[in-house]
């Protein structure tokens, strides 16, 4: 073994690189897609449902139901951006809201 040479490839200097993404980004980027997946599931659920009793002329449920969304896609708008594109959206559960209180007013007259 004498006079043997270390080969050039095995310097730690020529070792491959670490990978580009870490365990705690991966994590991270998971987590981020697994809020954003649950967001938009409460998202249709509840504008769902509030179509569904505008239907049905249950116009209280419907109510609860928009004024729920209302104030969840409040709480999500953070940045100017957020509000800019969660505005349509926002327009039409505010007219179904109307709506629902439209035809509870006329529930009352009656």
């Amino acid at each position: 073994m004498a006079g043997k040479r270390a080969s050039p490839f095995s310097s730690p200097l020529l070792k491959p690189p670490p990978p580009l993404t870490t365990p705690k980004v991966e994590e991270e980027t998971e987590f981020w897609r697994k809020e954003v997946d649950e967001n938009l599931k409460r998202l249709q659920s509840l504008l769902f449902g509030a179509d569904q009793f505008l239907e049905k002329s249950d116009f209280s449920s419907a109510q609860i139901l928009g004024l729920r969304l209302l104030g969840f896609l409040d709480s999500r708008s953070v940045a100017e951006a957020d509000r800019g594109f969660i505005a349509p959206i926002r327009r039409e559960v505010a007219s179904k809201v109307d709506s629902a209180l439209e035809g509870l007013v006329s529930d009352s007259d009656r």
